[in-house]
């Protein structure tokens, strides 16, 4: 590479917007300082243990930290905020991923993520996405450099053309992924190169199944790993060269490879490698020019019709998320509307995407900028699916148009009354609409059919109940509650409790003969019910005794005498010495017996 070949190289780099891969000079600089240092590739510390802030980086293998600096870069950490002792951020990937991390001064004492591959504790790219963030937050907040330092940056930015031809060639000497990252940036990949990068792929799987041609859940998740590197530094690398196509054809060909292998997926490996696809292809197709970029949408519109479900789910994804231009959105509109019309004639309804499908198309056509009629006119034609309704209702309550509103809300009701769920969430929207509106009688009806109709998971709409009844009508009304079936136990017991029922709340704990509710409801029961309590705790230990059949339960059990002893009478309950009585071939019982001192 001549000097004019150098310094176009540097300059390609340097432009790189932030959606690209990192700058080549930038991970060449830090490889080699990773090799002077003589750091090792690790797969993360899953230990959790404390470790200083400044040395966060060792807890990631190379891979990830490439793939979490590439993330940063390309602004996908949200809500990044620091309270105490805790940082929260949410990372875009083909989800939402919630991340937390632990520092307690400088030490980080704790990490997680919610994404597949930090399930067991492993530090993963969205992790050292956040890191780099607090990094970046962290030097905005510090002093300037030293008087007479310079950045990196700079020092790159001000080396003539020779200088920059001797320095990448001494790096790449001494790291091989330097040197493949110069040869894909300036050399461009002929079809021989591209068909070796396929080739690549089908050996990786091949050699994954071991010839069986299944692919075993212990290999699966390591070998998408794998896949998911290969891709993300060979497409990479084209894209930062200028090959768009190139890189966008190898990400559909290796994503279509393992789609199709047989494989034991239950660690999700391939949703994890559908995510990177789609994070690959939003960069490759926002470099495209309009040509290319059709080329791009003609293929997913191929795969979509042509290959199987999972292939079909990610291309349809992919069409829906990443083309906005108006051509591409009339086209998502004539192909959702024969996908509707397919779903519509189908014999089984039981399972339909018609609900989902009418909602993206409402979508396309408010991106489109569509009249409001024609919008409307598809609302009415879909009236009967109840996320349609819901949509309209909305955007009726947004414009404050509440007897158009209720009046739907009611209707949904009837509507869909075989669906308890959406029929109570009905429900709870016109409670909220009246007490807006000041309709006290209509509030008052619908808190009488929320609070007998449907199940209820607190006791907010039964306080508001009480709130709009009359103090000589309450007591009917709490009775008709309690004799029907809208209260589950745990907030039956909660009712009575609430009300001053105490009586009535001690009979019921006692029938239950369960410690976990004696316990639950001992400071509340205990002062007025003494002897009562003591009782149902004998006959619950009792009971509990009768059923136990080894010594973890035994010595549960026992633990309880010590507490039954503090009640009247408790000591003299004798359980220790009936037991004996009743049990004398239970040794690890009469054991535990001996330890509590009975």
């Amino acid at each position: 590479m001549g000097p004019e070949q150098a310094e176009w190289y540097f300059s390609v780099v340097t432009a790189q917007n932030a959606r690209t891969l990192p700058h080549l000079v930038t991970v060449a600089v830090e490889n080699a300082a990773a090799l002077a240092e003589g750091t090792e590739d690790t797969e993360g510390d899953k230990g959790g243990r404390p470790m200083d802030r400044k040395d966060w980086k060792e807890l990631f293998a190379p891979r990830i930290l490439q793939r979490g600096l590439a993330y940063y870069r390309e602004g996908a950490v949200e809500m990044l905020q620091r309270k105490g002792d805790v940082v929260n951020a949410v990372v875009l990937g083909r989800e939402r991923y919630r991340v937390e991390i632990g520092l307690k001064g400088d030490e980080i004492t704790d990490w997680s993520c919610d994404c597949p591959y930090a399930s067991k504790g492993t530090p993963c790219k969205h992790m050292a996405a956040v890191f780099y963030g607090l990094d970046d937050a962290d030097r905005k907040e510090a002093p300037g450099p030293r008087e007479g330092q310079r950045s990196i940056r700079a020092l790159i930015e001000g080396m003539d053309p020779e200088q920059a031809q001797a320095l990448l060639l001494r790096l790449a000497e001494r790291d091989t992924a330097v040197a493949e990252q110069i040869r894909s940036a300036t050399e461009p990949p002929s079809k021989q190169q591209v068909q070796r990068w396929k080739r690549q792929i089908a050996r990786l799987l091949r050699r994954a199944a071991e010839g069986h041609g299944y692919i075993e859940y212990d290999r699966a998740w390591d070998t998408m790993c794998e896949l998911d590197d290969l891709l993300s530094d060979t497409t990479g690398q084209l894209l930062a060269a200028g090959y768009v196509w190139e890189a966008f054809s190898l990400t559909g060909y290796g994503f279509q490879a393992a789609a199709q292998c047989d494989m034991d997926d239950s660690d999700g490996g391939l949703t994890m490698l559908a995510e990177t696809c789609l994070g690959l292809w939003r960069a490759q197709i926002e470099a495209a020019a309009p040509d290319l970029r059709r080329r791009m949408y003609q293929w997913f519109q191929e795969v979509c019709r042509t290959s199987d479900d999972l292939c079909q789910e990610l291309s349809w994804e992919a069409q829906q998320e990443l083309f906005h231009d108006p051509e591409f959105l009339r086209s998502n509109i004539a192909q959702l509307d024969r996908m509707i019309r397919e779903e519509q004639a189908r014999p089984d309804r039981g399972y339909s995407r018609l609900p989902q499908l009418v909602i993206q198309k409402l979508e396309r056509m408010e991106a489109l900028g569509l009249p409001r009629e024609e919008l409307q006119q598809v609302e009415r034609e879909h009236r009967d699916l109840p996320n349609v309704r819901r949509r309209v209702i909305s955007r009726l309550l947004e414009g404050k148009q509440y007897s158009e509103a209720a009046s739907l809300l009611r209707e949904s009701k009837e509507l869909d009354r075989k669906w308890p769920g959406l029929v109570s969430g009905y429900s709870q929207e016109l409670i909220g609409l009246y007490e807006e509106t000041g309709q006290t009688e209509k509030l008052l009806d619908e808190l009488q059919f929320q609070v007998f109709q449907c199940s209820q998971h607190d006791l907010v709409y039964v306080k508001k109940l009480k709130e709009q009844t009359s103090t000589s009508r309450w007591p009917e009304l709490r009775e008709r509650l309690l004799a029907g079936k809208t209260l589950p136990g745990d907030l039956r017991e909660a009712f009575l409790a609430q009300e001053g029922l105490y009586a009535r709340l001690m009979d019921r704990v006692a029938a239950l003969e369960s410690l976990q509710t004696l316990d639950r409801w001992e400071d509340v029961l205990r002062p007025q019910f003494p002897e009562r309590m003591r009782d149902a705790y004998i006959q619950c230990l009792d009971a509990r005794m009768r059923l136990a059949s080894d010594r973890k339960q035994y010595a549960a059990a026992i633990s309880y005498l010590k507490k039954l002893r503090t009640y009247p009478g408790g000591k003299d309950a004798a359980l220790a010495r009936r037991w004996r009585t009743a049990y004398p071939r239970r040794r690890s019982m009469l054991d535990e017996l001996g330890k509590a001192g009975y």
